[in-house]
């Protein structure tokens, strides 16, 4: 596709194997966030972050033959109100900060639209950090509509937390069944959530970078899978460092410093310093004692291996932010948003909770 814009004339195509090294170069111009900036990271294969789903595709935009925009999406089927619907989820948007303002980012939105209606797509959906004005403004202008408020909760891993070792276990090949029914259970209510089968299962953690099925972890009383924890070391997909500190991460780092003399807290990264997270995946329970307990020990291994700490994105409004607001961890926000193709509208969701999949964040 050939784009003119308002001073220039890009070329859309899709991304080659050859653009890595500039897609990189684009990705540490590009970074996460208004006040709190987050230079983001993804080499040494760019492509890494996008390995995790089934159907994935990453545009780029030249101007000359130079990268000057990206963007990605993932076709997924998800069930909405208990029907199962065909969305395009769409991530890794960027522009080059010395080609903004020339209709770049709408040129590369079309696109994606136009190959998702062919591919039978009927919702685009993507999420936008609080306070990134210019892209929630964009996003809105091109038709999509906030839908939800989300937080992703960063439990902080400094200190060792007492849980019952005894009754945790790694999982096994014959757990999966167990694990899977746990899990459907927990968001059977969740509107974007596909329950798992086996297969699926399989695939879907098969898929993920660097992902290693033994780090999922059961917490089991007597015979009873009571909870199911495990982490996907996400810094090896993709690094994030900080370029520049707003005046709550510095008040925060100036309490904790205060704060440390009398007693152990978090540490606080500082600017120009690389923030060490995993995400936690998969996540589910019974009750609130048995995921507490999988929590604090998932948390005593990323101390042991020297990570900052790790992350579940949330719904607001999801009944599992109780659960992990029992250990000391930071919340973010962000904003989920769903785009209609077609005719079709958007259906009205409930006041269940919406489910994040760590793939998208």
């Amino acid at each position: 596709m050939v784009f003119i814009g308002r001073t220039c004339m890009v070329n859309i195509r899709e991304a080659v194997l050859g653009d890595n090294d500039n897609l990189i170069k684009l990705q540490k111009k590009c970074p996460m966030g208004t006040d709190l900036q987050i230079e983001l990271d993804g080499s040494p294969d760019f492509f890494n972050r996008s390995k995790a789903y089934e159907d994935w595709h990453i545009l780029v935009a030249e101007d000359n033959d130079k990268i000057v925009g990206s963007a990605g999406y993932a076709v997924k089927d998800v069930v909405i109100n208990e029907r199962v619907e065909k969305t395009g989820y769409e991530y890794g948007f960027m522009v080059d900060p010395d080609h903004r303002r020339k209709g770049i980012a709408s040129a590369l939105q079309l696109e994606v639209e136009e190959q998702c209606v062919s591919k039978g797509v009927e919702f685009l959906h993507l999420n936008i950090t609080e306070g990134n004005v210019p892209s929630m403004t964009l996003f809105t202008k091109l038709g999509f509509i906030e839908i939800r408020d989300c937080i992703p909760i960063m439990l902080m891993a400094y200190k060792h937390n007492k849980v019952d070792e005894y009754k945790i276990r790694r999982m096994k090949e014959g757990d999966i069944p167990v694990v899977i029914s746990l899990m459907n259970k927990t968001y059977s209510n969740h509107n974007f959530y596909e329950p798992f089968t086996e297969r699926s299962f399989r695939e879907y953690y098969a898929r993920m970078p660097f992902y290693d099925i033994n780090d999922i972890f059961l917490y089991e009383d007597g015979d009873s899978v009571r909870a199911v924890a495990g982490y996907w070391d996400y810094n090896k997909v993709m690094k994030f460092t900080l370029k520049s500190l707003n005046n709550r991460w510095k008040l925060m780092s100036f309490l904790v410093k205060i704060l440390s003399v009398i007693s152990t807290m978090p540490k606080m990264p500082g600017k120009g310093e690389q923030m060490s997270n995993w995400y936690l995946t998969p996540f589910a329970y019974r009750d609130d004692n048995a995921a507490k307990q999988l929590l604090g020990y998932i948390l005593n291994l990323a101390l042991e291996s020297d990570v900052n700490m790790i992350t579940l994105p949330l719904d607001a409004n999801d009944p599992i932010v109780q659960v992990l607001d029992a250990f000391r961890g930071n919340k973010g926000q962000f904003k989920w948003f769903v785009k209609p193709l077609g005719t079709k509208k958007i259906p009205g969701l409930s006041r269940n909770p919406l489910y994040i999949d760590v793939i998208d964040i």
